[in-house]
């Protein structure tokens, strides 16, 4: 028996992006190619994205702000 509850995921409708969206985002003073990972609210009920930068070494940048993304053409 389980005594622990399940989290409730949120769903998140205003969003410009999904997750699996092929997007060029601002980082580091540079614009870098990534994948939306995850999508997330912040404090103040802005989203934030989690991106997924691949290449020989792949990472995660998390809290990425929505005006500081592009969709890749």
């Amino acid at each position: 028996m389980c005594w622990f509850k399940k989290k409730q995921k949120v769903v998140i409708t205003n969003n410009k992006f999904h997750i699996g969206d092929m997007v060029n985002f601002k980082y580091r003073g540079e614009v870098s190619p990534g994948v939306i990972y995850e999508i997330h609210l912040d404090e103040n009920n802005n989203v934030i994205y989690d991106i997924n930068l691949g290449g020989e070494c792949p990472a995660i940048i998390t809290k990425v702000k929505e005006k500081d993304i592009y969709l890749r053409r």
